[in-house]
């Protein structure tokens, strides 16, 4: 039972989950807060709470885009969205262009194609460091190898890889002075 909400709460939430009625006009960050992460969790968790205080009409929070676009415009834009295997690999994808050392290590191999022991020495790193970074690289099918007869020479697995890399160059260097 919950006092404030006249002995029950809806969604089965206490009271100080829910933001506060329109009746009490009240600013309080710490509840709004809170009420966003409990929103967001059944944003998130797939959970589509009834209509009432949470959600209503208008949406979460009350709150809609400042231009309602048509039903028929919104409807193509869900049927255009990728599936979600799809993102999935696309984030891992970007693992490999998310750390600097393995960025240095596509780098280099954008100009020639190395062993651990020559990118050992340009980065100045250890070996097993390198390796580290090369088989995530490797596991992303971002790098490839071959044996060459003691060493194994890696090279870029496909020139999707260049692309990606003299992309982001491209961006990086149009907001140059920005703070990132």
């Amino acid at each position: 039972d919950d006092p404030i909400n006249g002995g029950k709460a809806p969604h089965g939430l206490p009271s100080v989950f829910l933001p506060p009625s329109p009746a009490k006009p009240t600013k309080t960050p710490i509840l709004f807060s809170v009420c966003l992460i409990v929103r967001l969790f059944f944003l998130f968790s797939g959970g589509q709470p009834a209509p009432g205080r949470f959600f209503n009409e208008r949406g979460w929070f009350g709150m809609s885009c400042r231009t309602q676009i048509g039903k028929e415009v919104l409807s193509s834009v869900r049927a255009g969205l990728s599936g979600e295997m799809e993102l999935l690999w696309m984030a891992e994808f970007f693992q490999g262009f998310s750390d600097p050392t393995r960025l240095k290590i596509i780098n280099g191999l954008l100009l020639s194609e190395l062993c651990v022991g020559d990118l050992s020495d340009l980065l100045g790193m250890s070996p097993p460091a390198i390796s580290h970074h090369l088989f995530h690289l490797k596991r992303l099918r971002l790098v490839g190898s071959r044996r060459e007869g003691r060493h194994v020479v890696y090279f870029l697995a496909d020139s999707h890889i260049r692309q990606v890399f003299e992309l982001c160059r491209e961006h990086c260097a149009e907001g140059k002075g920005e703070n990132p």
